[in-house]
């Protein structure tokens, strides 16, 4: 009988590693000495970089835990996680002026804010279940939700921004993409998100990673994944898109991380590549 690491090439699986090891003891406390000086004028855009920052660094490491004992598609729905975090902060950290930088940061704070306003009030009612009906249920989310929405609609007024109902931006996530030259990016989003949903395709325990996104991978890294295995599929994705958000985080917060970061990245691409 197989091992769940038998399909793992553990040298990736290492270096993927090594990636984590070095944001989580380098990076976050620079960055907290940093956004907690006073008096910065651009401490809340600085705080939100910091706490993208900080999310993106836990679900990196939990992929990571994922791919050491082979779930890979569960690996791959945090994955696309992972990219909604790399674009997130590359649209909000996107613009030249400090101004905007900020406007787009306390629109992101304002919805995040509401977002965590909108959990509470449901969780109260979900501890009702399964006293109330379905129907009673979707009132009372729909009431919750348009508590929340009035809210952000009253943040947006102050800041001169039109409230949308689906996005903290008012853009989808592909127009952000789109605008800071992610799309590429997406569209691997795009194929994780097949596996973040009840279908056939994402229910089927060895589906491979299509070709184009193979392509794309390679395109992007100068290397594709080791042919037919997800697990490594993912572990590079992973990696790309670690390496992205870490790149930001080094130029935001002038850490000077650039020769550290392209060394594990040269690490892993020889690796990948068998050279």
């Amino acid at each position: 009988m197989s091992s769940p690491t038998d399909n793992i090439r553990p040298e990736l699986l290492e270096i993927h590693k090594k990636l984590l090891d070095f944001a989580k003891t380098g990076i976050p406390d620079a960055i907290q000495i940093e956004t907690l000086k006073p008096n910065r004028p651009n401490q809340l855009f600085e705080i939100v970089v910091h706490a993208l920052s900080a999310k993106s660094t836990t679900t990196y490491e939990a992929i990571n835990l994922l791919c050491k004992e082979d779930f890979c598609a569960d690996a791959l729905t945090l994955t696309k996680s992972l990219i909604e975090h790399l674009i997130t902060l590359a649209y909000i950290t996107a613009p030249q002026q400090n101004e905007i930088k900020n406007h787009r940061a306390q629109l992101f704070t304002n919805w995040s804010n509401i977002s965590i306003h909108n959990a509470k009030t449901l969780s109260s009612h979900f501890r009702m279940i399964p006293k109330i009906s379905l129907d009673e249920m979707l009132k009372v989310e729909k009431s919750a939700y348009d508590e929340s929405f009035k809210l952000h609609k009253e943040e947006c007024d102050k800041l001169g921004k039109i409230a949308d109902r689906n996005s903290w931006s008012g853009l989808s996530l592909s127009v952000m993409a789109k605008r800071t030259e992610l799309s590429q990016i997406y569209v691997l989003y795009w194929v994780c998100n097949q596996f973040a949903h009840p279908n056939i395709e994402g229910l089927k325990s060895n589906v491979s990673l299509d070709y184009t996104v193979k392509d794309i991978v390679g395109a992007i890294f100068h290397s594709g994944p080791n042919p037919g295995n997800n697990i490594n599929d993912d572990l590079v994705l992973s990696f790309i898109t670690y390496c992205h958000i870490i790149n930001k985080i080094d130029k935001i917060f002038h850490l000077n991380l650039d020769n550290e970061i392209e060394i594990i990245k040269s690490n892993f691409v020889n690796v990948n590549q068998g050279t």
